[in-house]
């Protein structure tokens, strides 16, 4: 779990109505190249809020969970789940 997500990616594009900023990639390049030299499951993580979804970067599937918590994940072993659910309403 981390806050950034992997660095150019889909899921680390700031929107393009954000000023100064809009239309950047904003995640981690230590993250991304970690994701290149190590072997990792699966990365969760939700700083830029509006590229919620998921991505496959260097074959490991990441979770932007962006403005909503509501995906349902499964970590079994080195199988990874990443189920779309519906919000709870509050």
């Amino acid at each position: 779990m981390t806050h950034l997500p992997p660095f150019d990616t889909p899921l680390d594009r700031a929107a393009e109505s954000v000023p100064r900023i809009g239309g950047r990639h904003w995640g981690s390049i230590t993250l991304k190249n970690g994701l290149t030299e190590c072997d990792i499951s699966f990365v969760a993580c939700g700083h830029i809020h509006e590229r919620e979804g998921v991505a496959t970067v260097a074959d490991t599937p990441c979770l932007n969970a962006g403005f909503r918590s509501a995906y349902n994940v499964t970590l079994e072993g080195d199988d990874v789940s990443i189920a779309d659910v519906e919000p709870l309403e509050w």
